[in-house]
Formats: structure tokens, C-alpha cells, sequence
């Protein structure tokens, strides 16, 4: 069962029964270079927020339920004040990050642009864009596995939740470099796996 939210944090996919691959599969059937849009010939993009804005966000809101609760229920007293600079400090890290980002990958000129308010403000080569299967151990010994776009200039993008089921997600995200036309990375850094598609640039 699927459910999709959309909001003040984005859009949301529900799946609550669906594992990690078969949700990222289902979108890259949707959409072939999902989450980027192919906007003209050889020409993808991508437009995120900062996943700070929604982290302060929530946690203002936590904040402002809780000193509901702790006045319904008591006098906070002196703590107030922690509260009161907590609550600056998450409206100042909100502002910072309300902007949208923009990622476009040009195939034609071999560059990918990042813009942030209509303003360009990094420019690079294609190899310097990649999708990286990453892989982090768990306290129970096993290892789970995610889809991730990363490069230089550019905060990490988690293209998928984590998974346990590592073949699958490296077929999907090696498809999904290969549309794109950049570079797919192994989670171990020496790996047959790599798959280098932007050597010319």
C-alpha cells in the first residue's frame, strides 16, 4: 500500500510495506532520471531545500508544544530562557536554509550548475557529479545500504531509504547514472562495480 503526502516538508512517500528498492524502482519507472526532469535535449534538473529547514522546523514545532505542555502542567521558571534562545537560533538556521537549490546537469557542455535563488554558484565538470551506492554498518552487525547524489559543492542527496538488499539498489542507481550520464560509484572504494562515464570530460 502507497500513500504520497505533500507539504510544508516536500512530498512525502508513504509505503509502509514496500522496501527501499521496490519504492525507488517504482519511481524510476515514473520518471527514468527521477528526482532530476529532463528540461531540453541532454539537459536534467533538480530542485531541492535543504534538509535543515525541515530538522528546525520540526523542531520549533516540537518546541512550541512542549512549552504549551510545560506551562499547562507548571511554571518553567528560570528555563525559559533556554527555550527563548533555542527558538532564535531555530529561526535564524530556518531563514538560512528556505532557499530552493537547483541542480542541472548539461550532457552537451560536460558541466553541471548549481543555482540558489536564480543565481548561479558553482559550476563544475561532470566527473565532479556522481551517484554512490553508500553503506553503513548497524549495531546488529549487518549492513544497510542507500542510493545517494553527491559531489563537489554539493550537500549529499539520500535518493533512497535504507535497505539491506544492496544487488537490487546497485542495479537501479547504475541505471539511473548511466540516463544521467555521470559517474556511479561502488560503496567500497576499490570495486569492479565502478562504472566511469564522464573519463572525456
Amino acid at each position: 500500500m502507497k500513500k504520497e503526502i505533500v507539504g510544508i516538508f516536500g512530498t512525502w512517500d508513504l509505503n509502509f510495506w514496500s522496501r527501499p528498492e521496490d519504492v525507488f524502482r517504482e519511481k524510476l519507472e515514473e520518471n527514468h532520471i527521477h528526482p532530476f526532469t529532463e528540461t531540453g535535449p541532454n539537459r536534467f534538473e533538480y530542485e531541492y531545500r535543504s534538509r535543515w529547514f525541515s530538522i528546525f522546523l520540526i523542531a520549533i514545532i516540537l518546541e512550541v508544544l512542549g512549552v504549551s505542555m510545560w506551562y499547562a502542567w507548571g511554571n518553567p521558571g528560570q528555563f525559559i530562557s533556554f527555550v527563548v534562545v533555542f527558538f532564535i537560533i531555530s529561526i535564524h538556521r530556518i531563514h538560512a536554509h528556505k532557499d530552493m537549490v537547483k541542480i542541472i546537469i548539461d550532457l552537451h557542455k560536460g558541466e553541471y550548475y548549481l543555482m540558489k535563488k536564480g543565481e548561479l554558484t558553482y559550476r563544475g565538470l561532470l566527473h565532479n557529479i556522481y551517484i554512490r551506492l553508500i553503506g553503513q554498518n548497524s549495531g546488529s552487525g549487518e549492513i544497510f545500504f542507500k542510493i545517494v547524489l553527491n559531489g563537489h559543492d554539493l550537500a549529499p542527496q539520500d535518493l533512497t531509504s535504507s535497505a539491506v538488499r544492496k544487488d537490487k539498489l546497485e542495479k537501479l542507481g547504475r541505471r539511473l547514472a548511466n540516463r544521467l550520464g555521470i559517474n556511479y560509484f561502488d560503496w567500497t572504494d576499490k570495486s569492479t562495480h565502478h562504472i566511469l562515464f564522464t573519463l572525456m570530460y
